[in-house]
């Protein structure tokens, strides 16, 4: 992913969008890696996180999309911030993040159909 070539995914178990830069940090320590190379090579190399939300049986998807969040660097360091909150029945609420959300998938902010 930090090679340049465009598309990719991966898949890393957090409890929310916003607990993946921790995780990060953690498995870049393993690896040998500073904070603030983490940091740098996430900003850079990934767009959007994708938090998956899970609950037992009933009524609706047992699996969805709960949260949608982008990477942030401020300073040496690295945050997610929510984009979108998404409801089990599909709700989609529009968090801080939408307009850099939008800006990354070059979908004009007032293109109300990209809700």
């Amino acid at each position: 992913m930090n090679t340049g070539h465009e598309g990719g995914w991966a898949t890393i178990h957090a409890n929310a969008v916003t607990d993946v830069p921790a995780r990060l940090y953690a498995l870049g320590a393993l690896a040998g890696m500073s904070a603030h190379t983490v940091a740098t090579q996430a900003a850079a190399g990934i767009d959007t996180f994708v938090h998956i939300r899970r609950a037992a049986g009933g009524e609706g998807p047992t699996r969805w999309i709960g949260e949608i969040g982008v990477p942030v660097r401020v300073g040496g360091d690295l945050r997610a911030d929510i984009a979108a909150s998404i409801a089990r029945d599909g709700t989609l609420s529009p968090g801080p993040a939408w307009p850099r959300l939008l800006q990354r998938l070059d979908i004009p902010a007032e293109n109300e159909e990209a809700r």
